[in-house]
Protein backbone atom coordinates (compact mmCIF):
# COMPACT_ATOMS: atom_id res chain seq x y z
CA UNK A 1 0.00 0.00 0.00
CA UNK A 2 0.91 3.52 -0.84
CA UNK A 3 0.40 7.17 0.49
CA UNK A 4 0.21 8.52 -2.85
CA UNK A 5 3.59 10.78 -1.74
CA UNK A 6 5.82 8.64 -4.37
CA UNK A 7 3.25 8.76 -7.19
CA UNK A 8 4.87 10.04 -10.21
CA UNK A 9 2.46 11.97 -13.08
CA UNK A 10 3.13 11.72 -16.69
CA UNK A 11 4.23 15.01 -17.97
CA UNK A 12 1.33 16.65 -19.45
CA UNK A 13 0.64 17.23 -23.37
CA UNK A 14 2.19 19.90 -25.21
CA UNK A 15 0.17 23.10 -24.94
CA UNK A 16 -0.44 25.19 -28.00
CA UNK A 17 1.84 27.70 -28.64
CA UNK A 18 1.85 31.06 -30.74
CA UNK A 19 3.21 28.76 -33.57
CA UNK A 20 0.61 26.61 -33.11
CA UNK A 21 -2.50 28.99 -33.47
CA UNK A 22 -0.69 31.06 -36.10
CA UNK A 23 -0.10 28.27 -37.94
CA UNK A 24 -3.79 27.16 -38.10
CA UNK A 25 -4.94 30.46 -38.97
CA UNK A 26 -2.76 30.61 -41.81
CA UNK A 27 -3.79 27.07 -43.31
CA UNK A 28 -7.35 28.98 -43.08
CA UNK A 29 -6.25 31.47 -44.33
CA UNK A 30 -4.63 29.70 -47.90
CA UNK A 31 -7.63 27.05 -48.18
CA UNK A 32 -9.58 29.31 -50.41
CA UNK A 33 -12.90 28.35 -47.98
CA UNK A 34 -15.78 30.84 -48.63
CA UNK A 35 -15.86 31.32 -44.63
CA UNK A 36 -11.98 31.38 -44.15
CA UNK A 37 -12.47 34.48 -42.51
CA UNK A 38 -15.14 33.05 -40.09
CA UNK A 39 -12.84 30.14 -39.56
CA UNK A 40 -9.46 32.26 -39.15
CA UNK A 41 -11.70 34.11 -36.23
CA UNK A 42 -12.61 31.02 -34.56
CA UNK A 43 -9.24 30.07 -34.07
CA UNK A 44 -8.40 33.54 -32.55
CA UNK A 45 -11.15 33.37 -30.59
CA UNK A 46 -10.14 29.91 -29.47
CA UNK A 47 -6.57 31.22 -28.78
CA UNK A 48 -8.18 34.04 -26.65
CA UNK A 49 -10.62 31.82 -24.75
CA UNK A 50 -7.77 29.14 -23.71
CA UNK A 51 -5.93 32.62 -22.34
CA UNK A 52 -8.11 33.91 -20.27
CA UNK A 53 -9.21 30.33 -18.62
CA UNK A 54 -5.46 29.90 -18.33
CA UNK A 55 -5.38 32.90 -16.19
CA UNK A 56 -8.40 31.96 -14.41
CA UNK A 57 -6.64 28.45 -13.42
CA UNK A 58 -3.97 30.37 -12.27
CA UNK A 59 -6.13 32.42 -9.99
CA UNK A 60 -5.71 35.20 -11.76
CA UNK A 61 -2.17 35.59 -12.06
CA UNK A 62 -0.69 35.66 -16.42
CA UNK A 63 1.98 32.95 -15.36
CA UNK A 64 3.54 33.25 -19.75
CA UNK A 65 6.80 34.29 -18.11
CA UNK A 66 7.52 31.58 -15.78
CA UNK A 67 10.43 29.42 -17.12
CA UNK A 68 10.07 26.43 -14.75
CA UNK A 69 12.30 23.41 -14.78
CA UNK A 70 10.04 21.14 -14.30
CA UNK A 71 11.02 20.25 -10.70
CA UNK A 72 8.07 22.05 -9.04
CA UNK A 73 4.88 22.57 -9.24
CA UNK A 74 4.84 26.00 -10.97
CA UNK A 75 5.94 24.24 -14.00
CA UNK A 76 2.63 23.01 -14.32
CA UNK A 77 0.85 26.18 -14.63
CA UNK A 78 -1.59 27.09 -17.40
CA UNK A 79 -0.27 29.01 -19.70
CA UNK A 80 -1.98 30.00 -22.99
CA UNK A 81 -0.47 32.41 -25.45
CA UNK A 82 -1.58 36.18 -26.47
CA UNK A 83 -2.00 36.82 -30.13
CA UNK A 84 1.15 38.61 -32.07
CA UNK A 85 1.86 40.48 -34.84
CA UNK A 86 1.64 37.07 -37.51
CA UNK A 87 -1.71 36.48 -35.63
CA UNK A 88 -3.28 39.59 -36.86
CA UNK A 89 -1.40 39.49 -40.32
CA UNK A 90 -2.98 35.67 -41.16
CA UNK A 91 -6.14 36.57 -39.41
CA UNK A 92 -6.56 39.47 -42.26
CA UNK A 93 -5.02 37.27 -45.02
CA UNK A 94 -7.94 35.37 -44.35
CA UNK A 95 -10.25 38.35 -44.84
CA UNK A 96 -8.39 39.51 -47.43
CA UNK A 97 -8.38 36.38 -49.22
CA UNK A 98 -11.78 35.55 -49.65
CA UNK A 99 -13.23 35.67 -53.17
CA UNK A 100 -16.46 34.07 -52.97
CA UNK A 101 -19.78 33.43 -51.21
CA UNK A 102 -21.23 35.94 -48.99
CA UNK A 103 -18.31 36.32 -46.91
CA UNK A 104 -16.09 38.39 -49.77
CA UNK A 105 -19.28 41.14 -49.81
CA UNK A 106 -17.76 42.63 -46.30
CA UNK A 107 -14.23 41.19 -46.17
CA UNK A 108 -12.79 44.64 -47.13
CA UNK A 109 -14.61 46.74 -44.26
CA UNK A 110 -14.02 43.70 -41.66
CA UNK A 111 -10.07 43.55 -42.53
CA UNK A 112 -10.31 47.59 -41.73
CA UNK A 113 -12.13 47.27 -38.53
CA UNK A 114 -9.97 44.56 -37.25
CA UNK A 115 -7.03 46.69 -37.95
CA UNK A 116 -8.71 49.27 -36.37
CA UNK A 117 -9.52 47.74 -33.38
CA UNK A 118 -6.22 46.87 -33.04
CA UNK A 119 -4.89 50.06 -33.04
CA UNK A 120 -7.29 50.89 -30.58
CA UNK A 121 -6.36 48.10 -28.25
CA UNK A 122 -2.50 49.06 -28.52
CA UNK A 123 -3.08 52.57 -27.76
CA UNK A 124 -5.22 51.86 -24.64
CA UNK A 125 -2.73 48.78 -23.47
CA UNK A 126 0.27 52.06 -23.81
CA UNK A 127 -1.80 54.17 -22.08
CA UNK A 128 -2.36 51.70 -19.58
CA UNK A 129 1.89 51.19 -19.04
CA UNK A 130 2.66 54.65 -19.19
CA UNK A 131 0.24 55.00 -16.60
CA UNK A 132 1.83 52.34 -14.27
CA UNK A 133 5.26 54.18 -14.91
CA UNK A 134 4.21 57.33 -14.20
CA UNK A 135 1.91 56.09 -11.12
CA UNK A 136 5.30 54.01 -9.57
CA UNK A 137 7.53 56.79 -10.94
CA UNK A 138 9.62 54.18 -12.75
CA UNK A 139 11.73 54.72 -16.19
CA UNK A 140 10.88 51.44 -16.93
CA UNK A 141 9.09 48.16 -16.19
CA UNK A 142 10.34 44.97 -15.34
CA UNK A 143 8.87 43.40 -18.87
CA UNK A 144 9.70 45.92 -21.03
CA UNK A 145 10.61 43.37 -23.92
CA UNK A 146 6.71 42.11 -23.39
CA UNK A 147 5.58 45.90 -24.00
CA UNK A 148 7.59 46.56 -27.01
CA UNK A 149 6.41 43.30 -28.82
CA UNK A 150 2.77 43.36 -27.80
CA UNK A 151 0.82 43.84 -30.85
CA UNK A 152 -2.90 44.40 -29.29
CA UNK A 153 -4.73 41.55 -30.82
CA UNK A 154 -8.24 41.45 -31.47
CA UNK A 155 -10.28 39.88 -29.02
CA UNK A 156 -13.97 39.25 -29.69
CA UNK A 157 -14.86 41.55 -32.43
Amino acid sequence: ATDGTDMKLPPPPPEPSIITYNSVIHAISKSGANDAGHLAEEVFSLMENWKNECEERNGGSDCADYKGNGDNDQSNFYIGVLPNVRTLACLLNAWANTNSGRQSTFAPERTESILEYSIQKRRAYLDYVCGVREFFGVDSIENEEYVNSYSGGVDHI
